[in-house]
Parts: C-alpha cells; sequence; structure tokens
C-alpha cells in the first residue's frame, strides 16, 4: 500500500492509495492522469444528465454523486439492449419481406419472433422511461445491479404486469390488428 499524488486531466491533483503489485500501481497511475478528477468527473456526469432531460437528484452529496455515475451507465446499458433488440428485429423483418417477395409464407417461429422482439423493445423502452424518471439517489443504488442483464429486467417487467397470456402481453402494447 501506497500512497501517490495524481495529477488529473483537468490539471487538478488529488491523493489516492494504492495497493497491489507495482506494475499495477503504475498502470492504475496512468489510467488516471487520462481522466478527470472525482470533482470534474460528477460535475460532468450531472450537466450531461441535466442536458439529456434527466430529473434532479435527492439525497445526500454523495449519494447524488454515486447515483449519478451509475444511472448514467446503466442507461447506457438499456439503450445498447434496446438497439441489439431493435438490430435484430430489423434482420428478422427483412427475412420476413425476402420471403413475402418470394411469394412464401414466412416461417412461424420467425413471425412469433419478430412479434416477441417488439415487446421486448418495447418492455425495454419503458423500463428505461420509469428508470429516467426516477428522482432518489438511494433508489438508483439499491437497484444498481437490477439493470445488468437484459433478460432479468424484461422478467421482472412481465412480473410487475402479470400477464397470462400472451394476447394480454401483445394488447398491452397495442400489437394486434
Amino acid at each position: 500500500m501506497a500512497k501517490y499524488t495524481v495529477t488529473y486531466a483537468c490539471g487538478h491533483t488529488g491523493t489516492i492509495e494504492l495497493f497491489g503489485k507495482m506494475t499495477e500501481r503504475e498502470y492504475r497511475l496512468k489510467q488516471l492522469t487520462d481522466q478527470l478528477c472525482p470533482d470534474c468527473y460528477n460535475q460532468q456526469v450531472s450537466k450531461e444528465n441535466q442536458e439529456n432531460g434527466l430529473p434532479k437528484l435527492e439525497g445526500s452529496e454523495k449519494q447524488i454523486n454515486w447515483a449519478e455515475k451509475i444511472r448514467k451507465q446503466n442507461i447506457s446499458k438499456i439503450n445498447g439492449f434496446i438497439q441489439d433488440r431493435r438490430n435484430t428485429l430489423k434482420s428478422w423483418e427483412m427475412k420476413r419481406d425476402e420471403s413475402l417477395a418470394e411469394g412464401k409464407e414466412p416461417d412461424h417461429r420467425l413471425l412469433e419472433g419478430i412479434m416477441g422482439c417488439k415487446m421486448e423493445v418495447r418492455s425495454l423502452e419503458e423500463i428505461l422511461d420509469k428508470y429516467k424518471a426516477e428522482t432518489s439517489a438511494k433508489v438508483i443504488i439499491e437497484s444498481r445491479d437490477d439493470y445488468r442483464y437484459e433478460q432479468d429486467m424484461l422478467q421482472r417487467f412481465i412480473n410487475e404486469h402479470q400477464w397470462t397470456t400472451m394476447q394480454e402481453a401483445m394488447e398491452y402494447f397495442n400489437l394486434i390488428d
């Protein structure tokens, strides 16, 4: 264990304690010199969140700083899940359209997959909207691991709505003609 003085990318300096092998410490020090100091980083994240229309968080200063970081990471993660599902949906819809252009009836599993994918995208969008509306730093901190895995989020979403049939879920998302 040793204390080091670090000059961050923003020009501010700080003292940190590092543990481990010397090579690991040197590597960590190099990383820190390429980053903003904790105060500047917290200000940047708060500013970005405000610019993105996210509500101001309530809690202690320490809770808010931590929750702002968590919120930024989780929103990015959920947006990534949504984009992945949209890409899959686009691919599957192209396959369906190719079948129809060839005069063939698309495989029922493909059509079910498209419907399921649409519901997943809409579920994730609703999860994201609800997450973005949260104003309690405490709630964001306590639920920080709840947004780690896409399937876990979707399962919680389904459980919250207590759908018993696919028909009910499709009606919820207005996917029935």
